[in-house]
């Protein structure tokens, strides 16, 4: 896409802060100048990134939405989506960052199948449809990058160093005794290294996996998601925790936490992580910079009759009583019987003969009746 679409300065904007790291350095290794842009960044280096950008130095910043608060810089032709935004409100600020100072400015959005709700309320807030843009094929990219090839061939005829290196390849020629276009060809390859000029022709993809269903879209985000995919899709990084006051005593299910945050947010359910059900309460796992003001929505949100009170986990748990083990438990003892003695008490020593122990007084014993 930034080899077809023209553009003078980029803001890409990522969910979390290990995105904006990748996407940078991704984009660095295929030669692009990148710089992440989020809140783990020192406060200087920032300033130092936006003055970059300012100048023309720098041409594409991968940032938060937190980071990219208060960010003006004229030269931002594009806004990129690459994370969907999470509400209607943080996608309009997003692209207020471009289209300033009378200048004309570009936003494009990805989304997948599974978001195409948040699509409808950004249409809706903002009462404009957002057509679909259509990817450049590999034949067209790689005429681009041809018709650059040439433009940096023709550039270089007018440098300083033309004559000199010119001097070079004719002597080269003659000692080898080969032509000059072979010697020409020769420094081309040099030149471009191990990066390859062309992409491969793509064989054309069938309409069944271009289209973007609506309706497959929301059954699929309507549906529960099993126990073991809810667990399995949490990430530590970038996720914080969140109390909800709804448990299994009032009969809760991870569909009906998935169904109710999706259904009031609009957030796609694959960026909701862990869930984890304990008696009275939940806990859910959301992306840290999801709106203060989407969590004041949840809030008020009823699941099983009752409101989640959603809030950030503190991680304090209620004290189960620890039950001793069973060979720990002892039996208990049955009550000693009273014995009655009205005289001496009689006893057994060591060799058999009775003895005289102490006298014991208590109540007499009943009479027996004749």
């Amino acid at each position: 896409m930034l080899e077809s679409e023209p553009y003078d300065a980029i803001l890409i904007f990522a969910r979390t802060k290990m995105d904006t790291v990748e996407i940078a350095e991704k984009m660095q290794d295929r030669g692009y100048g990148a710089a992440p842009l989020n809140g783990d960044i020192p406060q200087i280096q920032r300033e130092r990134i936006i003055e970059q950008v300012k100048s023309g130095k720098l041409n594409i910043i991968i940032a938060t939405d937190v980071a990219a608060r208060g960010l003006d810089v004229e030269r931002i032709s594009h806004v990129v989506n690459f994370g969907a935004p999470f509400d209607p409100e943080t996608y309009v600020h997003r692209i207020g960052r471009t289209g300033r100072a009378g200048r004309s400015g570009e936003a494009i959005l990805f989304l997948s199948p599974r978001e195409k709700r948040i699509l409808r309320l950004i249409e809706k807030t903002t009462r404009q449809p957002i057509e679909p843009m259509q990817l450049p094929s590999a034949a067209a990219i790689n005429k681009k990058r041809v018709a650059i090839f040439k433009q940096n061939l023709k550039n270089a005829m007018s440098s300083d160093k033309f004559n000199f290196f010119k001097n070079m390849i004719e002597e080269f020629c003659r000692e080898h005794e080969i032509d000059s276009l072979s010697a020409a060809a020769a420094v081309a390859c040099i030149l471009q290294g191990n990066r390859q000029l062309l992409l491969a022709e793509e064989k054309g993809r069938s309409k069944k996996t271009q289209e973007f269903s609506r309706s497959k879209a929301d059954n699929y985000e309507s549906r529960p998601k099993p126990r073991r995919e809810l667990d399995e899709a949490a990430n530590e990084v970038g996720m914080l925790r969140y109390r909800i006051e709804v448990g299994k005593s009032h009969g809760v299910l991870p569909g009906h936490i998935v169904g109710a945050i999706a259904g009031e947010t609009g957030i796609s359910s694959r960026h909701i992580g862990k869930i984890k059900l304990f008696n009275d309460f939940s806990t859910v796992d959301l992306p840290e910079d999801f709106p203060e003001q989407m969590i004041e929505k949840l809030k008020t949100a009823v699941i099983c009759q009752k409101q989640m009170q959603i809030s950030p986990d503190t991680g304090s748990r209620p004290a189960r009583k620890r039950e001793k083990p069973e060979q720990d438990q002892q039996p208990a003892k049955a009550p000693a019987k009273k014995k009655f003695f009205t005289g001496k008490a009689m006893r057994k020593d060591k060799k058999g003969k009775d003895k005289v122990r102490e006298k014991v007084t208590g109540k007499k014993p009943p009479k027996k009746r004749r």
